[in-house]
């Protein structure tokens, strides 16, 4: 059943490839579209004079000794080891949230996999602690039950064996609360990720699934993982998918405590297509920062061109971003950097820093693979390895080696399929080939309009919803915009840009590593995972990425010299290459493939260019 195809039409929306390798159905049907398109204006005009100073003067505040926080506390739980119903990410989740607050000045206490005894003590520790805190702050990631209207939090080694041993075995989550009102914080957050599931299915009279909502004291937030009476989930990769999200929205400046919150639950709905729907009880009143804008950069007041409902207390770090990206240079990349450590645009302000300074010389393993000695520079002075980029809005280039690999998979990988053989050696000449794949910021400035499903996932994402025909679109426009001759490239150079000198399955091994390629719940911003050796981001899963060939079921009689097999095969189908976000890791290694029409689009399919030297 795994190798069945099915033919959209020409020019057809679809939510399935034709190879089903690329998109298989699940219990649910077809994977839904996500949202709407939107079009997104690019900024014009002119900086604001003095601009540029506020935003490098903030810089250098970001540099200078920082003044002492007032008190900030926090005590962080985070339980997995259960013996019955042990989890996957709660003591990640719980080292996560001690790096995001102890960035943000808070003295955290972390217990993992405590028992009720040990969860009691690090309780009393931390009321104790709290007493006339500016912040007081609770956090738990593990199991939790619902009895009798009460919420309680499971430690590791309860003895629980029916609902009315809960109580006994558990921590009553209202008394966390009543030890927070009591030690009179100006402010007070509990985050309870602890609704994954009931670990008591025995527990039927008056136990319920997930939390029940909680009335809240004044001045205190309680932030649910999910809504009260439903369970979240424990996440697909190292981190729970709530704790993920508000761990990198906590890191962002400007914002109010309860914009943090709302953030972090409308990115949750998203991930899990509305499975999970984050909830808070609010208490608070008036608006509280825990991270605040450097007063420089909140001086300069918006930038001239950015629609003005994107004010500095709107959206500060989408002003910052377009401040850098306008003045292109390492002061101001450096800068966003470090305001925004977690932000939005972190991938594309670093990719800009990487393509203004001389890249490193790297060294790559010996296999099967033969590279060329470096070459001397071509007329336009690129060597191998160097990264550039031909204009403003073109994406970033790597120049790739010449050599020679041996295409396909070996017959006893494991996943392999037929159509991934027979392997051949194949001689590549210097090219150059996308650091990233084509991001929606980079099609919106050539084509105009922004096509993707994903479109809330930012303008450094990458670009779905595209054709092969789109794609031939995109590159002439491109070549015929900087006079250089971009295209896609061929399957064969596409593989042995993805191998990068290596004979594994994956660029890293023969195991797959869910922690350097995305096969997770969405697309998520380019160069998020580590790069290959040839410098190369994303070249496994979150988009299936064209190629320029006709899709033939065999290597039998392909070309050894690295071109594109244009004739002969099916017509009717062009090759995809390195999965995508919703495919199972056998698809994902370096010689799996995937096919669809010229004119079919769906939501894991975009690109990445190449250009010829």
């Amino acid at each position: 059943m795994e190798d069945a195809t099915r033919q959209p039409g020409n020019g057809e929306r679809s939510n399935q490839a034709v190879d089903r390798r690329a998109f298989p159905p699940t219990s649910d049907g077809p994977v839904p579209r996500r949202g709407h398109t939107h079009a997104v204006s690019r900024p014009t005009g002119q900086l604001r004079p003095g601009l540029l100073l506020g935003f490098l003067l903030a810089l250098a505040t970001l540099l200078l000794p920082a003044t002492p926080w007032a008190q900030r506390v926090a005590l962080v739980v985070g339980n997995a080891a259960y013996a019955d119903r042990p989890l996957r990410n709660p003591v990640n989740d719980a080292q996560l949230m001690q790096t995001t607050l102890r960035d943000l000045g808070f003295h955290v206490q972390v217990a993992t996999d405590v028992d009720r005894r040990g969860l009691l003590a690090a309780l009393r520790d931390f009321e104790a602690r709290a007493r006339g805190a500016e912040v007081a702050l609770f956090y738990f990631a593990g199991h939790g039950a619902q009895v009798g209207g009460a919420n309680y939090l499971i430690p590791v080694n309860a003895q629980i064996r029916t609902e009315t041993d809960v109580p006994d075995e558990s921590l009553d989550a209202a008394g966390v609360l009543r030890r927070i009102e009591e030690a009179r914080p100006r402010v007070g957050l509990v985050v309870l990720d602890a609704c994954r599931d009931n670990p008591y299915p025995g527990a039927n009279r008056s136990s319920a699934r997930g939390l029940a909502r909680m009335s809240v004291p004044t001045g205190t937030i309680v932030a649910y993982a999910t809504a009260p009476g439903s369970t979240a989930e424990d996440g697909s990769g190292t981190q729970g998918t709530y704790t993920g999200a508000l761990a990198r929205y906590l890191a962002q400046p400007g914002l109010d405590i309860k914009e943090v919150f709302d953030r972090a639950a409308q990115e949750v709905e998203r991930l899990t297509n509305g499975r999970q729907r984050p909830r808070e009880e609010i208490g608070l009143r008036g608006r509280f920062v825990l991270r605040e804008m450097p007063a420089a950069v909140l001086a300069t007041g918006p930038v001239q061109g950015v629609p003005s409902t994107l004010t500095p207390v709107d959206d500060p770090e989408r002003d910052v971003w377009e401040l850098a990206k306008r003045r292109d240079n390492a002061a101001t990349y450096e800068a966003y950097l470090q305001a925004y450590p977690q932000g939005r645009y972190v991938a594309a302000a670093r990719a800009a820093l990487a393509g203004l300074r001389p890249a490193p010389v790297e060294t790559r393993p010996a296999s099967a693979v033969a590279v060329a000695p470096s070459a001397a520079p071509s007329v336009l002075g690129r060597r191998d390895s160097e990264v550039f980029k031909d204009c403003a809005e073109c994406p970033e280039m790597v120049a790739i080696p010449a050599g020679r690999f041996l295409m396909g998979s070996p017959p006893g990988e494991a996943g392999r399929y037929a159509d991934e053989g027979p392997q051949r050696w194949v001689g590549i000449s210097r090219f150059a080939m996308g650091k990233y794949e084509v991001t929606q910021g980079e099609w919106l400035a050539v084509m105009g309009s922004n096509p993707s499903d994903f479109s809330n996932c930012g303008m450094n994402c990458p670009v779905e919803n595209v054709s092969w025909n789109d794609a031939q679109e995109y590159v002439r426009r491109l070549s015929q915009r900087t006079g250089q001759s971009y295209r896609l490239p061929s399957e064969a150079e596409w593989e042995y840009s993805a191998k990068a000198g290596t004979t594994t399955a994956y660029f890293w091994g023969d195991r797959f590593d869910g922690g350097r390629a995305n096969n997770g719940g969405s697309t998520v911003p380019v160069g998020r995972y580590p790069a290959n050796a040839f410098g190369l981001h994303d070249m496994h899963g979150n988009v299936w990425e064209w190629v320029q060939d006709v899709w033939h079921d065999s290597y039998a009689g392909a070309p050894s010299d690295g071109s594109a097999r244009m004739s002969g095969g099916d017509a009717s189908r062009r090759v995809l290459r390195g999965g995508s976000w919703n495919i199972s890791p056998r698809v994902l290694r370096s010689a799996g493939r995937g096919g669809n029409s010229p004119g079919g689009r769906n939501i894991g399919t975009g690109f990445r260019i190449a250009r010829t030297l």
